[in-house]
């Protein structure tokens, strides 16, 4: 009986020694995973105002004379800020 509960608390010891090894795998597999998430989502809005402003020239909806507006415009529209003053 002796043996058996000396064995079992090498066994729990290991045991924690791998959940504290998992755990740290886990959060640094999480920070990464977070960190690329944001890389791409933050590119989205950026991403579609970069389409919606091409097509409108390419329609012909956005004039030369108007390119630099039309940008700022939508610019303000999708991502929340606009020409500074």
């Amino acid at each position: 009986m002796l043996k058996f509960s000396i064995t079992k608390s090498r066994t729990n010891e290991r045991t924690n020694e791998r959940t504290k090894k998992l755990s740290f795998v886990v959060e640094s597999d999480i920070n990464f995973l977070f960190q690329m998430a944001l890389d791409k989502v933050a590119f989205l809005p950026f991403g579609y105002l970069i389409d919606q402003w091409r097509w409108s020239v390419y329609r012909g909806d956005t004039t030369p004379a108007n390119y630099n507006k039309a940008w700022w415009d939508l610019r303000y529209i999708y991502c929340g800020f606009g020409l500074s003053v």
